[in-house]
């Protein structure tokens, strides 16, 4: 068994639904950007992936703190990546009436 030296340790970096980026662990420097869409009810619609140059494998991208069904990443054009995002099975209802901020962990595979 080796030692955690000879693990891989793959670049990622945490965004929000409003495409900021919370933490970045290497990741960004194989972006140009990360675009969340919203459809025209203010809805999440989808996650928009620009690589700064072209990725033959689709980055990893996770929800991280909520009920989401994000699809397979698709080709949008040469470059680009979309990931379709739809409503989980189970809808919170909160006190509040407030979600939180959606969070999604995006992954490279190098």
């Amino acid at each position: 068994m080796g030692s955690n030296s000879d693990e891989v340790q793959l670049p990622f970096l945490i965004f929000n639904e409003n495409s900021t980026i919370i933490a970045d662990y290497g990741a960004y420097e194989y972006l140009e950007k990360i675009t969340v869409l919203k459809n025209s009810e203010n809805e999440l619609d989808a996650i928009r992936i620009t690589p700064k140059h072209y990725m033959s494998i689709a980055p990893i991208i996770e929800n991280i703190n909520g009920d989401l069904n994000l699809s397979e990443p698709q080709r949008t054009d040469q470059i680009d990546w979309l990931i379709a995002i739809k409503p989980g099975p189970a809808v919170l209802e909160l006190e509040s009436r407030v979600e939180p901020v959606k969070k999604f962990k995006l992954t490279i595979l190098k």
